[in-house]
């Protein structure tokens, strides 16, 4: 929550599937979006990330 407070939407300013144009795959997520959508979150829920560095930090906690 902190990234998204401090960055708001830049945080998805790179979406990925949005450079991928009309292919198989797009086409698949907008059919459920149409067709299946109590299911849509269940299918389409995972995020990409893109970074030129990482650190992780354990939480100590």
């Amino acid at each position: 929550m902190r990234l998204r407070k401090r960055f708001k939407y830049k945080l998805f300013d790179k979406n990925l599937r949005f450079s991928l144009g009309k292919n198989s795959t797009n086409n698949k997520i907008i059919q459920t979006a149409k067709e299946e959508k109590p299911n849509f979150y269940f299918y389409n829920n995972g995020i990409t990330i893109t970074s030129t560095s990482f650190k992780y930090k354990k939480n100590v906690n």
